[in-house]
């Protein structure tokens, strides 16, 4: 396949697919990006959505032969179980290194189903502003940017048209926001949800592999969980039952044993509680004080998510900060997914 001069072939797109979604990129974002492109699907058509989804989900490219449940679950192929129980191959030995990994296509599944976060939080010395990054203008929803001692609506800033931009002082936006940050901290007990999110984000910060390593790990488990529960689903619903009930138990061991796997290791990887004590009880103003520019920047972002700025009330109006201000504070990780899940 050739597009605007250059050479594509099937499978390299296929293994592109894996890829980019693997790394963050929305099934819908990719869709259009291959339409943009120029590049056609295996029947000839534009690319959308559910098509990047039912590559991602079939477990033919990893070599595995698949079976089709037919009927409305025709576009979600099964593993395909010999009479001894054991998944089959649908390509040679010899071939196998080429298809896509397992670890790659797994991880591409949890998260294109959600249950993976893909964390592009950028890295201190990147910005220069203390709340960069970190504000929106209530009025428009753009980012409100840093520009010289003041933050502005950037929509406003480039010439757009925002009904009520929003724009601020830095040193009274700044000040004001730090010592929110400060009462919150310092007013909240270990078992409070902001804390529990404090201590995640802070191993994140400070043991960046380790968190890896159980993101990956907690992915896992929740794919494996849901696994399980589809299989009883599908067992419930009768899809084991005449021909194909010789699949029910390899299939049910399967699942079984990917959890059981999974929750090894989450287990294996959980450490001991991360220690925040030195933000809490009266200590986070002199955590603050003791800070350089970059590690205040974290700090922040370790309990504040967004900070959702609106237009003062007049020329020359005494900046108001409980008037102006809506702090969005940083939730859990598992809090995050049940909130996307509603």
């Amino acid at each position: 396949m050739k597009v605007r001069g250059k050479e594509y072939s099937p499978w390299s797109i296929v293994l592109r697919i894996f890829t980019e979604i693997a790394e963050g990129t929305s099934s819908r974002a990719l869709a259009r990006k291959f339409n943009e492109e120029g590049i056609k699907s295996s029947t000839g058509k534009s690319w959308r959505a559910d098509s990047i989804r039912a590559i991602i989900i079939h477990p033919a490219y990893e070599g595995w032969l698949t079976v089709s449940p037919g009927d409305k679950s025709h576009k979600a192929p099964t593993h395909y179980f010999n009479d001894a129980g054991e998944r089959v191959r649908c390509v040679e030995p010899d071939v196998l290194p080429s298809m896509v990994s397992a670890d790659l296509a797994d991880r591409a599944r949890r998260v294109l189903s959600g249950h993976q976060i893909i964390d592009n939080t950028p890295r201190p010395g990147r910005v220069k502003s203390l709340l960069a990054g970190r504000l929106t203008c209530a009025s428009c929803g753009k980012s409100i940017v840093a520009d010289g001692k003041s933050y502005n609506c950037q929509l406003r800033a480039s010439g757009g048209a925002c009904n009520a931009p929003a724009s601020a002082w830095r040193t009274a936006l700044e000040t004001y926001v730090v010592e929110r940050w400060i009462a919150r901290i310092g007013n909240a007990d270990f078992d409070d949800p902001l804390m529990i999110a404090v201590a995640e984000r802070w191993q994140a910060l400070t043991r960046p592999k380790e968190t890896t390593e159980i993101r990956e790990a907690t992915a896992a488990l929740k794919s494996a969980e849901k696994a399980l529960d589809k299989f009883h689903d599908d067992d419930r619903a009768g899809f084991y039952a005449g021909r194909s009930a010789k699949y029910r138990i390899p299939a049910k061991t399967e699942a079984e044993e990917r959890l059981t796997a999974a929750e090894q290791r989450v287990k294996e990887l959980s450490g001991g509680p991360v220690d925040i004590s030195f933000l809490m009880n009266g200590y986070a103003r002199e955590a603050w004080e003791a800070a350089d520019d970059a590690l205040r920047r974290d700090l922040l972002a370790l309990a504040i998510d967004h900070v959702k700025v609106s237009k003062a009330p007049g020329q020359g109006v005494r900046f108001d900060g409980r008037a102006r201000c809506d702090i969005e504070w940083a939730m859990p990780a598992e809090q995050e997914d049940f909130s996307e899940a509603a």
